[in-house]
């Protein structure tokens, strides 16, 4: 059945305002309504490129694209002050048999107060939306997104720009990263990124489950699947993740004899329940974290290879707070405020004393160390700013870090030497601390101060 050409007709009459251009963006028709919107003859506007007369239309962007642009909004003046009006626009290309012939720009909303009214209820939808979404992540576990990853350095950027990365993909990821990094933070920036945030974000840690339970928590039981099960059964980990996200956290803690079946999830995405007759389908994504280089525990069979590479398809290593040190400013301010609420205190910040005493410090414990540091500061202070005397059990207590000979178990070195280097180093630590004072390096160290001067003479270290 076709449109009757008379019917036609009355329905371009009826529309606000109408215009019509050819491909080169010039005008072929108007109508009555968009003579009257313009205040302009059709004589006067007829063969004129439509940009000469409208300058905001997205006419030309149709002609580029042939693609349409709906709810534009335009603001027109007329030749007259005081008469500028918003309205709404829509503007589509036309085809005959295929080909591109023409396009069209017809308002959808011509009174001024209609439209502002109309943006105002759309922002008001914006902010719910937003709300709900809040609310949504925080019922489906999932807290932080990529925003709460403070920092700027090199090493945080680039593990930024992995994370959108491994947002826009359903592999799984491997988070490698020393203990207190912020390794789960990073999980939920990766799911709440990815096209699975509106759903579960699932997490466990496979060292805080007993073995012998972890089975059941992972992939669920029937009832009566054993002594003390629920008589209805329970859902497993993975199908209360899906369509969402599970994260394994400390991975490298899970039994040997759970690999193989892991493996078989990742691999089928089915699990079976202990007691269960049937396998279920699961779409989950899976990300992981360890603290310990999996490929060691590889090389010393205390991990699966298979499942190893399954877990590494995509990687990204969290950077230790010793080689970010530049975000410390950013991450004390961060902390602060966010310890004022958790507390009920009012402290401002810290003195540049505090942050060069910082910034000199390792931070073996990253971030939840400084954190912990900040913490109790900030119970002895209350309020104002954090100086150094609210830090005097810091300067005394604080960790000295381990060197490198031994932490590396595959440095050729005896137990001796790495005793050695270890005391050395502590020894250097407590005299560069203390000033070169060798009475306070004895205190600090709790020996004596013959013994200071015993140790270095026999690591070689000039008595001055």
């Amino acid at each position: 059945m076709e449109l009757d050409p008379l019917l036609a007709q009355e329905i371009i009459k009826s529309i606000d305002a109408l215009a019509v251009c050819d491909t080169e963006g010039r005008y072929i028709y108007v109508n009555q309504g968009w003579v009257e919107w313009l205040g302009i003859r059709p004589e006067d506007v007829l063969g004129k490129y439509v940009r000469d007369v409208v300058k905001d239309s997205k006419i030309d962007v149709v002609l580029r694209s042939k693609q349409p642009v709906v709810g534009e909004i335009l603001i027109t003046s007329k030749d007259k002050p005081d008469t500028e009006e918003t309205t709404i626009v829509n503007y589509y290309p036309i085809f005959r048999d295929g080909k591109f012939v023409a396009a069209i720009g017809f308002i959808i909303v011509k009174s001024t107060n209609l439209a502002l009214s109309l943006k105002q209820r759309l922002s008001h939808f914006d902010k719910e939306v937003k709300l709900l979404k809040g609310e949504l992540h925080r019922l489906q576990g999932s807290r932080y997104n990529i925003d709460n990853i403070i920092g700027d350095s090199p090493p945080v950027r680039k593990m930024k720009k992995q994370i959108y990365q491994a947002a826009r993909s359903n592999s799984t990821v491997l988070i490698d990263g020393e203990t207190g990094t912020g390794k789960e933070l990073v999980a939920h920036a990766i799911h709440n990124a990815s096209q699975r945030n509106a759903a579960s974000f699932i997490k466990i840690n496979c060292a805080a489950i007993p073995a012998d339970l972890l089975e059941a928590e992972l992939f669920g039981y029937e009832g009566g699947a054993f002594t003390g099960a629920i008589r209805s059964g329970r859902q497993g980990k993975f199908e209360m993740a899906d369509k969402g996200s599970l994260f394994l956290d400390e991975i490298n803690q899970l039994p040997l004899a759970l690999q193989p079946k892991l493996l078989r999830v990742l691999q089928e995405r089915e699990v079976d329940r202990i007691g269960g007759r049937a396998s279920l389908q699961v779409d989950v994504r899976v990300i992981t974290a360890t603290n310990v280089a999996l490929d060691k525990l590889v090389e010393e069979q205390k991990f699966r290879s298979d499942l190893f590479y399954r877990l590494n398809v995509m990687s990204i290593t969290v950077p230790p707070l010793r080689e970010r040190k530049e975000d410390l400013p950013q991450l004390i301010i961060e902390l602060i405020n966010r310890l004022n609420r958790q507390l009920g205190v009012d402290v401002k910040g810290v003195t540049p004393e505090v942050l060069k005493m910082f910034s000199g410090y390792d931070w073996p414990g990253n971030v939840r160390e400084l954190q912990n540091v900040l913490e109790r500061a900030m119970n002895i202070a209350w309020r104002g700013t954090l100086e150094l005397k609210h830090f005097d059990w810091f300067t005394k207590n604080r960790r000295i870090p381990v060197p490198a000979v031994a932490n590396d178990s595959s440095a050729n070195s005896s137990l001796k030497e790495i005793k050695n280097a270890s005391e050395k180093a502590a020894l250097d630590d407590a005299l560069r601390s203390c000033g070169n004072n060798k009475t306070h390096a004895a205190r600090k160290l709790k020996i004596s101060r013959t013994m200071i001067y015993k140790k270095m003479r026999h690591f070689g270290m000039v008595c001055k």
